[in-house]
C-alpha cells in the first residue's frame, strides 16, 4: 500500500559556519526552492523537509553550494581610423571626412581630431562639425563625419593640410589609418581652351601596372565588401590555416595590390600579401576570447589604398569534463519521474556523504539526469508499530545535484517520493 502524495517541502538555509538556520526570503514552488536575496560570492548550506497529510518528515542532511560573484561590465576596446588617407578638395568647395570605429561605440566616446599645416595657411580652409575640436561618438554608433571648407586665395598652388587623432580616450586606440591629407587645389590659374584629348588607355599588363608617369591620374583600390566583413573560425584551429573566404579589393586602374594586417588584434592572425587571404597565427580559444577585430589595408603601390575592418568570430566546440559525470547531460531535457520505491530485500549501503558541488548561474537540472552509480541508495523503512505509517527518509541529492547556485539565489533540487505504509 502506497501513502499520501508528498504536499510539500520546507527550505532552511544559513551561511555556511553560521549556528541557526533561516527560512525567511525562501519561495518554494512544488519540488523546487528559491531562496533570494543572498551575499555574492558567498557559501551556504540549506537543508530540506517534506510532508504529507499525515506528517512531517526529518530534515535532510544539508546540501553545500557557492553563490557567483557579482558581473561587472566593462568596456570595449575600440580602434579609429579616418575611412580614407587622402582626401581632394577645389577651393571654394567643401568636403566630408569620415571616421570609423572598428565596432559600434558601447558608450559616449569623444575622438579628439588634429589639423596639421603643410603647405597651407590657416586662412586656406574651415572645420565644422566638431565639438571643442572633437568628434562625437553615441553609443551604437561606428562612423561620423565632420565638413572640411577650402578657402579662396590669390596663389596659384596646390596647398595641403594633415588631419591626425589627438589623445584619445581610455580603450580606444588609433588604427591602420590615423592620418589623412586633404590636398586643396587652386582654381586660380586660368588656362586657354583646347581641344579635349583622346583618352588614354588604361595599361593593364604586368609590366606597365604602376608605371607612374603618362598615366591618367591614379584611383583608389576598394574593397568589395565595403568598409566592414566577418570571418568565422572554429576555436583551436591549427596555425597557418585560411580563415574564410579572402578580404579582397578590386583596382580600376589594375595595379598590382599588396595587402597588409593591423588592427588591435593583428598579432593574432597574418594576411597573404597577394591574395588577402586571412591566416591563423596564434592560438584561438573561445574562453579566453570570443571575437577579434583586424584592419586589412591595400594598396595599389602609386600611394592610394583602402581600408576595412574585419571581425573574426570563433566557434565554439562543445567541452565535457570528465571530472564530474554530472555535467555530461547538464541541460538534457528529461521529464521529472516519480519511481515506487519497494522494500530492499536485503541489507542497504549506507547513504554516501554530501558532496560540495558548485554549479554555473542559470543550469537547470532534473533528478533524471544523475547516472545510477551515483544516486544514493535509500536505507529501509523505519518500522514502526502496527497501524502506523512508516516513513522514508528525505534524500537529497547533493552528489553534484542537491544544489543548484545562480547569480540572484540557489536553488534545491529534490525528487518526490511516495511514503511506504506498512500494515
Amino acid at each position: 500500500n502506497i501513502g499520501p502524495d508528498i504536499t510539500g517541502y520546507a527550505v532552511e538555509y544559513r551561511k555556511q559556519g553560521a549556528a541557526s538556520w533561516r527560512a525567511d526570503n525562501v519561495a518554494v514552488s512544488g519540488p523546487r526552492a528559491t531562496i533570494n536575496a543572498v551575499t555574492p560570492d558567498t557559501a551556504y548550506e540549506a537543508r530540506v523537509q517534506a510532508r504529507n497529510a499525515e506528517n512531517t518528515g526529518q530534515w535532510s542532511d544539508p546540501g553545500r553550494g557557492r553563490t557567483a560573484a557579482t558581473p561587472t561590465s566593462r568596456q570595449i576596446q575600440l580602434a579609429v581610423n579616418y575611412q580614407s588617407q587622402a582626401y581632394a578638395v577645389l577651393e571654394g568647395g567643401a568636403i566630408d571626412v569620415t571616421v570609423i570605429l572598428s565596432a559600434p561605440a558601447d558608450r559616449d566616446l569623444q575622438i579628439p581630431i588634429t589639423v596639421t599645416l603643410g603647405t597651407a595657411a590657416t586662412e586656406d580652409y574651415q572645420v565644422s562639425g566638431l565639438s571643442d575640436a572633437a568628434l562625437s561618438f553615441a553609443p551604437g554608433e561606428s562612423s561620423q563625419r565632420f565638413s572640411f571648407q577650402a578657402l579662396q586665395d590669390s596663389d596659384l598652388r596646390t596647398d595641403t593640410v594633415d588631419l591626425g587623432f589627438g589623445q584619445l580616450p581610455s580603450k580606444v586606440v588609433a588604427g591602420g589609418s590615423d592620418t589623412a591629407r586633404v590636398s586643396i587645389n587652386d582654381d586660380d590659374r586660368v588656362v586657354p581652351p583646347t581641344p579635349a584629348p583622346a583618352p588614354t588607355p588604361i595599361p593593364t599588363s604586368a609590366a606597365a601596372v604602376g608605371a607612374g608617369d603618362g598615366l591618367p591620374a591614379n584611383r583608389a583600390p576598394v574593397f568589395t565588401e565595403g568598409v566592414r566583413a566577418t570571418r568565422w573560425v572554429v576555436e583551436h584551429t591549427a596555425r597557418t590555416s585560411d580563415i574564410g573566404a579572402p578580404v579582397a579589393a578590386t583596382d580600376t586602374d589594375g595595379d598590382r595590390l599588396t595587402y597588409s594586417l593591423g588592427g588591435v588584434d593583428g598579432a593574432a592572425f597574418t594576411v597573404d600579401s597577394v591574395t588577402g587571404q586571412l591566416i591563423t597565427e596564434a592560438p584561438l580559444d573561445f574562453a579566453t576570447q570570443a571575437a577579434y577585430t583586424v584592419v586589412v589595408k591595400v594598396s595599389d603601390g602609386r600611394g592610394a589604398s583602402d581600408v576595412i575592418f574585419v571581425t573574426i568570430n570563433l566557434t565554439d566546440l562543445p567541452e565535457t569534463s570528465l571530472d564530474n559525470p554530472l555535467t555530461q547531460t547538464m541541460g538534457r531535457a528529461v521529464p521529472d519521474l516519480e519511481p515506487t520505491v519497494k522494500a530492499p530485500a536485503a541489507p542497504v549501503q549506507p547513504t554516501p556523504e554530501p558532496v560540495a558541488t558548485a554549479f554555473p548561474a542559470a543550469m537547470s537540472v532534473s533528478v533524471a539526469d544523475v547516472p545510477e552509480p551515483l544516486r544514493p541508495a535509500l536505507p529501509a523503512p523505519q518500522q514502526e508499530e502496527s497501524g502506523k505509517s512508516a516513513l522514508w527518509p528525505i534524500v537529497m541529492m547533493v552528489s553534484g545535484m542537491g544544489l543548484l547556485v545562480s547569480g540572484g539565489g540557489f536553488y534545491l533540487i529534490t525528487r518526490q517520493r511516495r511514503q511506504r505504509q506498512w500494515r
